[in-house]
């Protein structure tokens, strides 16, 4: 249970960014939320690097694929091995737009919006690293993350938890919600929206924004 002591500490940590303030409170489905997911190089902010952003926005308890936005990012050092993973190799972003022109395009969508990621402090961590660099408005250190609303109710439930319960297609799963293809940006987006929806439909109510915030 969330305090109106710990609310009041929520909004005095949000005091930077005008609209949080006033957002906390109000039922996540009246809030113009955005799933995002990223596609990495590797997990260190210091050595690695985004290849791809995914986004789509949310409202009013509906996804609007019409937002939905993909965009390949250029790497200053080539993706490697990483490309085993996302399957995204060096000459698919030969054309690709650096990302200090990417992101300044998609920023001012995203910090209107709450955003929405499963396993938000990596890519929060990319996003703060790279608002920093191209002096952008820096996001919010609060997120909804999927993963962690998964875990919370997991714990609940008394269940002895792998890390592979908490992936994206197995949180999916357990809400039989259908497989996907996983490791691109756009699609693991879409997927992290779908889960949220079902992760609220489960809660059975529209809780205020502040109870199933993470702060990253």
């Amino acid at each position: 249970m969330i305090t109106p002591l710990t609310l009041a500490y929520r909004r005095w940590q949000c005091r930077h960014h005008r609209h949080w303030s006033s957002w906390l409170t109000k039922p996540v489905s009246t809030l113009p939320l955005m799933a995002v997911d990223l596609e990495l190089t590797g997990l260190s902010t210091h050595e690695n690097h985004i290849v791809s952003i995914g986004s789509v926005s949310m409202t009013h308890g509906a996804i609007s694929l019409a937002s939905a936005r993909h965009q390949l990012v250029a790497s200053p050092q080539g993706v490697g091995q990483s490309a085993t993973i996302h399957g995204i190799v060096d000459e698919a972003l030969n054309r690709a737009p650096h990302l200090s022109e990417a992101l300044p395009r998609w920023w001012p969508e995203f910090a209107a919006s709450v955003p929405v990621f499963h396993n938000a402090g990596l890519d929060l961590g990319f996003l703060r690293r790279a608002a920093a660099k191209f002096e952008l408005t820096p996001p919010s250190r609060f997120a909804i993350d999927t993963m962690a609303i998964e875990l919370n109710r997991l714990r609940r439930q008394g269940r002895v938890i792998s890390s592979d319960d908490l992936r994206l297609e197995r949180c999916r799963a357990r809400y039989g919600l259908p497989s996907y293809v996983g490791h691109n940006a756009l699609s693991d987006a879409i997927a992290t929206a779908e889960l949220l929806l079902a992760q609220l439909a489960y809660l059975d109510d529209d809780p205020p924004l502040y109870q199933i915030l993470t702060s990253c």
